[in-house]
């Protein structure tokens, strides 16, 4: 894990509680690509699956992450907030 992807995983969890209780992690971070994981065992459903709404969180998660690590790259003074 790189700097970037440390502070940014260290901001949605301080910022977003339910990313810590999906085991919700940043692994890999660059100008336009992110990687994450969370492991199936928080997350799973009576059917040994992921669990669809982990599932959606995780979706939510990284796809907020990106565009805010975009944001910070560009020097922008804006917050991203999901409606």
């Amino acid at each position: 894990m790189n700097d970037a992807a440390f502070d940014l995983q260290r901001r949605i969890h301080a910022g977003i509680p339910l990313s810590r209780a999906i085991n919700f992690w940043v692994t890999t971070l660059g100008d336009t690509v992110i990687e994450v994981e969370a492991p199936l065992a928080p997350n799973i459903n009576v059917h040994g699956t992921g669990f669809a709404g982990s599932l959606y969180a995780l979706g939510i998660l990284t796809a907020w992450g990106l565009c805010s690590h975009l944001i910070h790259q560009a020097e922008l003074a804006a917050d991203l907030v999901e409606a």
